[in-house]
């Protein structure tokens, strides 16, 4: 009686979230979370003209606290798409509110959003976290208008959308290499079982 080894041996779908699920919680995503707020907080300090108000405050605190939440709730890139989106929506309205009320594009905490949209490129791939990007672009490019904001040139919004948008295209890269790797990790282990099961029979 002839034995397929084909049959007796179901390949594993290859999972393209074992690694990818733990992304969100990377210690480095989460450093460069700090680091970008950090670094906009030594720029508003260093400001001679920055003007203190309750504006600003609201929004520096807005900023840690996001932080905070995030280091110890990180979004997790296992959990359904809507769930993802929700959170992403939440992290970007946030850094919207925060962002507006520090300047919109000149805002020294401009470069917070870098790892939310990386994470997103990751997460959902290039349609969703390039549309992203430039509604964060729209929305605060419309606050200028609304808040009639000074200083706020075309030169400086384009350098934004350049940035946010290949925040968007590392992140997609990154996860398409993760998925990548995943899936050729499984064919070998495969492989290996099929290989294995051969030598099974030829020893039986």
């Amino acid at each position: 009686m002839e034995t397929n080894i084909d049959d007796d041996i179901k390949p594993v779908e290859p999972s393209n979230e074992s690694d990818l699920e733990s992304f969100g919680s990377l210690r480095a995503l989460i450093l460069v979370r700090w680091i970008t707020l950090f670094f906009g907080l030594f720029i508003f300090l260093s400001d001679e003209k920055i003007i203190f108000g309750t504006e600003k405050y609201v929004a520096i605190s807005l900023l840690f606290l996001l932080n905070t939440f995030r280091t110890f709730i990180p979004i997790d890139l296992s959990n359904a798409t809507k769930i993802r989106i929700l959170n992403f929506l939440f992290d970007l309205i946030v850094l919207c509110a925060a962002i507006t009320m520090t300047d919109q594009f000149k805002s020294p905490f401009i470069f917070t959003f870098i790892p939310v949209l990386i994470l997103l490129g990751v997460s959902e791939g290039l349609f969703i976290s390039t549309f992203a990007s430039i509604s964060v672009i729209g929305i605060l490019t419309e606050m200028i208008f609304i808040r009639n904001s000074n200083g706020q040139s075309l030169q400086l919004i384009l350098q934004n959308v350049i940035v946010f948008i290949s925040a968007s295209a590392i992140g997609v890269a990154i996860g398409e290499y993760i998925r990548d790797t995943n899936r050729r990790s499984q064919l070998v282990a495969d492989e290996i079982k099929r290989m294995g099961k051969a030598n099974s029979l030829l020893l039986a």
